[in-house]
């Protein structure tokens, strides 16, 4: 009899861990799948639910969940779907529990967690940096230096960084030739669009502990890789003292006009997110039959089910990237700030 190994990948937030989720067979009882990593900065917060099964999940509606802050109850929610819906007000230190129940299933789950406190940021750097990228080649980045200082914590503090990048530009919609001026006039409108990758290797923390330099070596062979670190998360082992400097690079905008801000934020997780994310990181990267390959191993902090419960905090750093020439800066700022302005349909410029 076969046993495929269930490995749950949230879709609509990834987190972590005590327990491994282990193998699903057929003689297995589907049991509820808690599917929860919340951020204390929002009031409305969603958890999803659904039940194991051998081949794939089915959704769990109708059930019930209850949300306790401290001991008090704060929120009781039932949803005709798989996401329940609801509103409460985390802070640092906080005990939050969630017990969900199904009358249809006569199944009960439950979790605790104990709210981190957010990081803060000392100061922030950015500098264009020519180096070698994944493929061994020589091409340009912009690197920013964020340091970051952990809130008081006798223990090991752990946090995930993502990258909000979000550029706003000039585009050149058509040009005609002014006869007089002898020169031709550019019909321009502002865009804005976002990416969302950036670029850890020279990173200690992000390298959890290994130093980059392989790519600058065309002879070395890569025997022993560990998994890709997709979801950005580090721990505090590698803080001088209190405080830790990130080195990330991204890909330079190209733009022929532009304004561009990168906005980093470094999420305070729990212990249990941390080690869900490097579970789901080492599934993405594991080549089954492949002797070398790391085992995928993914834990739930789920009582009477299994998933993931977790609540972070956060605390962000903005980097700023310009180029403008022909338009001024006012007017960049203004349309950000405004959403709209006077030469947003049509503007001209030489």
């Amino acid at each position: 009899m076969r046993n495929i190994l269930y490995i749950i990948i949230a879709t609509l937030a990834l987190t972590a861990c005590e327990e491994e989720i282990g193998e699903i067979t057929f003689e297995t009882k589907p049991i509820i799948i808690v599917n929860a990593m919340l951020e204390a900065e929002s009031e409305e917060h969603v958890v999803q639910l659904r039940m194991t099964g051998l081949n794939e999940t089915t959704p769990l509606p109708s059930a019930e969940i209850t949300v306790y802050v401290n001991g008090e109850q704060v929120a009781t929610v039932t949803s005709d779907c798989e996401y329940y819906r609801f509103n409460a007000h985390f802070e640092a230190n906080d005990k939050v529990d969630i017990e969900v129940t199904s009358k249809e299933m006569h199944q009960k789950a439950s979790a605790t967690c104990i709210v981190p406190e957010a990081a803060s940021i000392e100061k922030t750097a950015s500098s264009y940096i020519r180096t070698k990228n994944s493929f061994g080649n020589m091409d340009n980045y912009l690197r920013s230096l964020i340091t970051i200082k952990r809130a008081k914590n006798k223990g090991t503090s752990y946090y995930r960084l993502t990258l909000n990048d979000d550029i706003y530009e000039v585009k050149v919609l058509s040009s005609t030739w002014d006869e007089e001026a002898e020169e031709y006039i550019y019909h321009a409108k502002f865009a804005h669009s976002q990416f969302h990758r950036y670029y850890y290797h020279r990173d200690i923390a992000l390298n959890n502990g290994q130093a980059d330099g392989n790519n600058d070596n065309e002879e070395y062979i890569d025997w022993f890789s560990t998994s890709e670190n997709i979801y950005g998360i580090f721990t505090s082992a590698f803080f001088d003292g209190d405080k830790y400097t990130l080195n990330i690079d991204t890909d330079p905008y190209y733009g022929m006009e532009f304004l561009r801000h990168l906005n980093f934020k470094v999420r305070s997780i729990t212990s249990e997110e941390y080690n869900y994310l490097a579970g789901v990181s080492t599934l993405k990267g594991y080549e089954a039959g492949y002797m070398l390959s790391n085992p995928a191993v993914v834990a739930s902090n789920i009582k009477g089910g299994t998933g993931i419960f977790s609540i972070s905090t956060a605390t962000e750093a903005h980097i700023e990237e310009a180029k403008i020439e022909y338009l001024e800066r006012e007017q960049f700022d203004d349309y950000i700030k405004n959403g709209t302005n006077e030469y947003e349909d049509d503007y001209e410029y030489e």
